[in-house]
């Protein structure tokens, strides 16, 4: 596995200057004709030619980026985007174009640090779109990210109204568990999935591969997932942990 991951520190550094760069033009990426959506990897857009453009500015960054909070981060040869929790949010997300049940198989490698109890403040999001529900886009906030619905409501993130947050806690009992948030008043948070999880899977490589499709279905069993489109797909860190660090590479999505 560790082989299939191993870039040049060139190409790596290229990557990371892409993800951060700014641009007003809006972009989306979409799946191939095979049915794949390269969503974070060095090799699924780093030509020479899209280098001198200064990349397509398909991705989104929300809050205060430093060295120390998001870098290229490789780890036993294996390059990944290192985020560590701060005292504020942090989010990358790309945007996407890709109908649900057409490709619903998302997969990554990744590796955490040892958080201590509770679910590390790294994860992984996904936004949907459902056009055929009533709920107005930007609805539900991201479970623990410290945004309101307000601040999604912004030209910021891509238009959605679901949403999920992959997340690892602190035990491996917890693996496949959907955590459902309690709907009050003004309130819509968005599930948490954990795909995995335990101390003792802390600090070493993981390959994970999770059905979108089933998730969504569990989450909002009313719903018509053929209507559901993916707005988005990213890597985000918490507020109010600092110090915790998660690597994550090559999410792909996939039929």
């Amino acid at each position: 596995m560790i082989e299939n991951f191993r870039y040049s520190n060139a190409v790596l550094m290229i990557f990371l200057v892409f993800l951060l760069s700014a641009c007003a033009e809006v972009k989306t990426k979409n799946v191939t004709p095979e049915g794949r959506l390269d969503v974070l990897g060095p090799t699924s857009q780093l030509t020479p030619e899209l280098i001198d453009k200064n990349m397509p500015p398909d991705w989104v960054l929300i809050g205060k980026s430093t060295a120390n909070n998001i870098k290229i981060n490789p780890i036993e040869g294996v390059p990944g985007i290192g985020l560590t929790s701060s005292d504020e949010s942090l989010l990358a997300v790309r945007r996407v174009g890709a109908m649900m049940l057409a490709t619903p198989y998302l997969s990554w490698a990744w590796n955490i640090t040892d958080h201590g109890d509770g679910i590390h403040p790294v994860r992984i999001i996904v936004g949907f779109k459902n056009n055929t529900i009533d709920t107005k886009p930007d609805f539900f906030s991201l479970a623990g990210m410290g945004l309101n619905n307000t601040y999604l409501g912004n030209a910021d993130l891509p238009v959605h109204n679901r949403a999920i947050s992959i997340v690892w806690g602190d035990s491996a009992l917890g693996r496949g568990s959907l955590r459902l948030p309690v709907m009050g008043a003004g309130t819509h948070e968005a599930p948490l999935y954990m795909p995995r999880g335990g101390r003792e899977n802390t600090n070493k490589w993981w390959m994970e591969t999770v059905d979108l499709s089933n998730i969504y279905k569990r989450a909002w069993p009313n719903d018509n997932a053929r209507d559901v489109a993916i707005s988005f797909i990213g890597i985000a860190a918490s507020p109010g942990r600092p110090g915790h660090r998660g690597r994550i590479s090559g999410i792909v999505l996939s039929r």
